[in-house]
């Protein structure tokens, strides 16, 4: 679950900033007028704020301090587990990545892999109580 806030501010230089860090509540910063090629000096300004899973809402941004860098080294352990599985992107860094990074890693893999990518469908979800 996200939480998102609108304010009107001056145009912004690039249309996505991705700031997930400590200074920052939020972790996305979006000016809306650069989806139209509007050309304007005040914009809106769109923020994501992550929420904390509660066992109802979705998991999104992990956030990279406190407790969660423990967290993510136990859900390392038990992937390293699996076979057959690799893991990239998000899920396999619990960072906070732009989308760019991600393919450059799946891109990555799949060079590096032997012959040629075998895609299946997953056998069964991958669920950890950790």
């Amino acid at each position: 679950m996200e939480v998102f806030e609108y304010s009107r501010e001056p145009k912004r230089l690039h249309f996505e900033i991705n700031e997930c860090n400590r200074v920052n509540a939020w972790t996305r910063a979006v000016d809306h007028s650069h989806w139209l090629e509007q050309d304007v000096e005040m914009a809106v300004i769109g923020r994501k704020y992550p929420c904390e899973w509660d066992g109802t809402n979705v998991r999104f941004c992990p956030k990279p301090f406190g407790g969660n860098p423990e967290l993510f080294r136990r859900y390392w352990e038990a992937a390293k587990a699996e076979r057959g599985v690799t893991f990239v992107g998000r899920l396999a860094t619990y960072k906070y990545l732009d989308r760019d990074d991600v393919v450059v890693q799946v891109v990555a893999k799949v060079v590096a892999h032997p012959g040629p990518p075998v895609l299946r469908p997953a056998r069964r979800a991958l669920q950890y109580s950790l």
